[in-house]
């Protein structure tokens, strides 16, 4: 895993994937959530996608690599892809801010507008100090009295 890190961190990607597969194991849900992160960490999210979805393949349960794979999506810009991944994250842990807001963006990156309130919302009482949210929250409630 080592190996993995620190080439991601100082190789090119070519590189650092070799020494990052090494650590691919297709039937352990955790070493596959764990790859996925640290592909992420270092902004190769194209690379995260695989172990992530084989990962919640073998653990349906695994918070971690639904939120991982959603994260990834979106910051992929595929968010009708980031919605199912999210969703199922904050059904398993419904008080995680970070599952919560990014749920709300990505709903409000498809237009749903009424979808990405309702979850909006729920993120502010969550973590009321942060002034993106309630920015956007601001925003999606002028649209809805139009």
């Amino acid at each position: 895993m080592r190996d993995c890190t620190s080439g991601l961190r100082t190789e090119p990607l070519a590189a650092a994937r070799e020494a990052c597969h090494r650590i691919y194991d297709p039937n352990d849900a955790d070493k596959l959530t764990l790859l996925g992160q640290l592909f992420g960490d270092a902004g190769a999210f194209a690379e995260a996608l695989d172990p992530l979805k084989r990962a919640v393949q073998l653990d349906a349960n695994s918070f971690e690599a639904w939120h991982n794979l959603g994260v990834t999506y979106f910051r992929l810009n595929r968010y009708k892809e980031a919605r199912g991944p999210l969703e199922k994250a904050v059904a398993l842990r419904p008080e995680f801010y970070g599952s919560v807001v990014l749920l709300g963006a990505t709903l409000y990156m498809l237009g749903d507008d009424e979808a990405a309130l309702l979850v909006l919302e729920r993120a502010h009482r969550l973590n009321p100090a942060d002034a993106q949210t309630a920015a956007v929250l601001e925003q999606l409630r002028g649209r809805k009295k139009e």
